[in-house]
C-alpha cells in the first residue's frame, strides 16, 4: 500500500528533472522529493514542474555534502531514485549516501539504481586518457597547443575503476560485486530483486557512429526491520 495513498518519491540527484516530470506528470498520485548538490540542478526542475502545472506535487532540496534529508524523512518513501549519481561521489561518501538513501524507504519500498558500469565507453576513454594515449587529433602530436589541449583532457586514475575527470570531476564505473558490497553495508534490511549489467548499443546515423554502453542496473526492496 503507498503512503497516505500518494506514492512518495525521492529523486537523488534530479539534474534538469528529466526523471522527476515525467513520474509527477504520468501520476497524479505522485509526490516528488528532489535533491541535488546544485542549486543551479534544483532551480531547473522547479521551474519545469511549475512550466507543467506539477510543482504542488513537488518538494526540493539543495543537499548538503552528506547527502540529503538529514534525517528528517527517515523511512518516508516508497520509491527512492539513484540514478548516475553515486558514481560522481568519492569513497567513502558513496556508501553513506547509499545507506541515507535506503533508510529514508518505508519497508516494502523500492531503491532503483542505475550508474556506469565495467567497461563502459567512456571508461575505456578514460582509461585511454589516463595511460597518455592521444585524446584529440586537432593538432600534430608533439606540438605546443596540441599537449596543452591533451593536458586538459588527461584523466587521472585513482582507483582500480575510479578516476578525477578533466575539471575535477571524479567518476566510478561500477562492477556488479561493488553494488552486492554496497547493499551488504547498508544500515537496512535491502533484499535485491534485480541486480545485473545492461548493455546497450546507441547508434548515431548523423555521425555514422556506434556507441556501446555498460551500465549496472539494480531493483532493491526494504525490508522489515528486524
Amino acid at each position: 500500500s503507498l503512503s497516505n495513498g500518494e506514492l512518495q518519491v525521492l529523486e537523488v540527484g534530479c539534474g534538469n528533472g528529466s526523471s522527476t516530470t515525467p513520474i509527477l506528470s504520468g501520476n497524479p498520485k505522485a509526490r516528488v522529493h528532489a535533491t541535488d548538490p546544485s542549486e543551479t540542478a534544483v532551480e531547473i526542475t522547479r521551474t519545469v514542474c511549475e512550466n507543467l502545472g506539477v510543482a504542488d506535487r513537488l518538494t526540493t532540496e539543495v543537499q548538503s555534502a552528506d547527502g540529503p534529508l538529514g534525517g528528517a524523512l527517515h523511512g518516508h518513501f516508497d520509491a527512492a531514485l539513484l540514478v548516475f549519481t553515486l558514481s560522481a561521489v568519492p569513497r567513502p561518501g558513496d556508501v553513506a549516501l547509499f545507506n541515507r538513501v535506503a533508510s529514508a524507504l518505508r519497508p516494502g519500498g523500492v531503491l532503483l539504481f542505475r550508474d556506469y558500469g565495467n567497461y563502459d565507453l567512456r571508461m575505456l576513454r578514460d582509461v585511454a586518457s589516463a595511460s597518455g594515449a592521444p585524446q584529440t587529433k586537432s593538432k600534430p602530436p608533439g606540438s605546443e597547443a596540441h599537449q596543452k589541449k591533451a593536458d586538459a583532457l588527461t584523466s587521472t586514475r585513482v582507483g582500480e575503476r575510479e578516476f578525477i575527470r578533466p575539471g575535477g570531476y571524479f567518476r566510478r564505473y561500477y562492477a556488479l560485486e561493488d553494488l552486492h558490497n554496497l547493499v551488504a553495508s547498508a544500515g537496512v534490511q535491502l533484499a535485491v530483486e534485480e541486480l545485473r549489467y545492461l548493455c546497450v548499443r546507441v547508434a548515431n546515423a548523423r555521425r555514422g557512429l556506434s556507441m556501446d554502453r555498460v551500465f549496472c542496473h539494480g531493483v532493491l526492496r526494504r525490508e522489515e526491520d528486524r
